[in-house]
């Protein structure tokens, strides 16, 4: 039994040690359950479209099962959206009541996605992508950035949109 221990504490202290510099995160906004009171759950509106990601041989394809994430524009929200989805800077976690008036949709095999039923206004439209650029030095690198849309939209509108890297 003792030499479990002996094996098992190595592991455990080697585990909880990262090779990687821990990624600093700027500070966030509270949340303001104020702003919030306004934003409404349910509406006439649809949002729908297609992902799409470029390939290394600059096409580009649909990206089948990808995340697309609806967040109604409140400056919680904004935050986030114009830190980390336009510029690629980390910000604390959000604040878990704001899930309440997050929607998300899976893209399908074509890349197809749709919002139903959404309430009219102003949306943050995004999703996590890893694609592939040129290094300087030949080949290729994998790489992580966002594919978005500031999307505004009126009572009973149906809006088509195509998510892709500018």
């Amino acid at each position: 039994m003792k030499k479990i221990y002996v094996v098992l504490i190595p592991l455990f202290l080697f585990n909880c040690i990262s090779t990687q510099p821990q990624q600093n995160r700027e500070g966030r906004r509270p949340f303001d359950t104020a702003e919030y009171k306004f934003v409404k759950l349910n509406g006439n509106c649809e949002i729908s479209g297609e992902i799409i990601v470029p390939q290394r041989n600059g096409a580009d394809e649909p990206c089948s099962g990808c995340v697309i994430t609806l967040n109604p524009a409140t400056s919680y929200s904004e935050e986030f959206y114009i830190k980390t989805v336009q510029n690629g800077i980390p910000i604390e976690e959000a604040d878990l009541r704001v899930l309440k008036y997050i929607r998300r949709a899976v893209a399908d095999d074509s890349g197809n996605f749709a919002f139903k039923n959404i309430a009219k206004g102003k949306y943050y439209l995004y999703s996590p992508i890893t694609y592939e650029i040129r290094k300087p030095t030949g080949g290729y690198t994998k790489t992580n950035g966002y594919v978005y849309k500031t999307v505004y939209i009126r009572e009973k509108q149906k809006v088509e949109i195509v998510l892709k890297k500018n």
